[in-house]
């Protein structure tokens, strides 16, 4: 009995950690990098770099309010909703303002000194917490037969 249930707590741990990332939705994970002046998101109208949008104060930590004429691309989604249009962050204008894909705006976004924004993700913080509640659950039955 005992080691019954070693295995199936072994096997329950090794598919956490060869799971990789959950995701609760079905969209995929936000791009690993954008242009300056954009931030990286995800949603029912897929990865894209959304606007990294301020107003005096910058959000991000180290980043400065600045002025940039920004390539943005009206990106359509879809949900259950309807669909929807997100603003997608191309990349910085040309000199004369022209784009090859999609419109220059000129905004306030936040900007981090080097230029990228970059995100970094891992399914092992979700991997640890899905197995703490599982030895949970398996203790409180434990007790509950006994």
């Amino acid at each position: 009995m005992l080691m019954r249930r070693l295995l199936m707590m072994g096997a329950f741990v090794m598919g956490l950690l060869i799971a990789g990332d959950v995701m609760a939705d079905a969209v995929p994970g936000p791009p690993a990098f954008c242009p300056k002046g954009a931030v990286p998101r995800t949603g029912h109208a897929g990865p894209y770099c959304g606007v990294a949008s301020c107003t005096k104060k910058c959000s991000l930590k180290g980043g400065k309010c600045k002025q940039l004429a920004l390539c943005i691309h009206k990106k359509q989604g879809s949900s259950r909703g309807g669909r929807f249009t997100v603003n997608e962050v191309i990349g910085l204008c040309d000199s004369k303002g022209k784009c090859g894909k999609g419109s220059c705006i000129l905004t306030k976004v936040c900007v981090k000194p080097g230029g990228c924004s970059k995100v970094a993700g891992s399914s092992l913080p979700l991997s640890m917490l899905m197995c703490g509640v599982f030895l949970v659950f398996v203790r409180v039955r434990r007790r509950a037969t006994l």
